[in-house]
């Protein structure tokens, strides 16, 4: 095979595999299954709790707000701070999965309207 042809079948390949992964979908629904794992609607098996990740605010994570001052009290600046707990994942959620490689990222939690 002379250089031409291998430098085009290397540019060959390299265009079927752009137009491949560009093919596939980055962002689609999911469903969390009984025992954690991730099912995507097009896969026919879900993935394992552990093998897919999930954004932090639909971890059970809490996040602190804090400063800021109000009138009202009777001493001090009212100067304050609120922990609020971020609802965990659970089984039966509807979830939106971000592909980021082959990695699948659990990003949001549906709800109807």
């Amino acid at each position: 095979m002379d250089e031409f042809a291998e430098f085009s079948e290397v540019i060959n390949d390299h265009i079927k595999g752009v137009f491949n992964a560009s093919n596939k979908p980055c962002v689609e629904f999911g469903i969390i299954t009984a025992d954690n794992g991730l099912k995507i609607d097009r896969f026919p098996t879900a993935i394992p709790k552990g093998d897919y990740m999930l954004s932090s605010h639909i971890a059970g994570d809490s996040i602190e707000i804090s400063g800021g001052t109000h009138s009202g009290h009777l001493s001090g600046n009212g100067e304050h701070k609120h922990e609020i707990i971020l609802p965990a994942l659970k089984a039966g959620d509807r979830v939106v999965v971000l592909w980021c490689g082959n990695e699948p990222v659990v990003v949001a939690v549906i709800i109807r309207s």
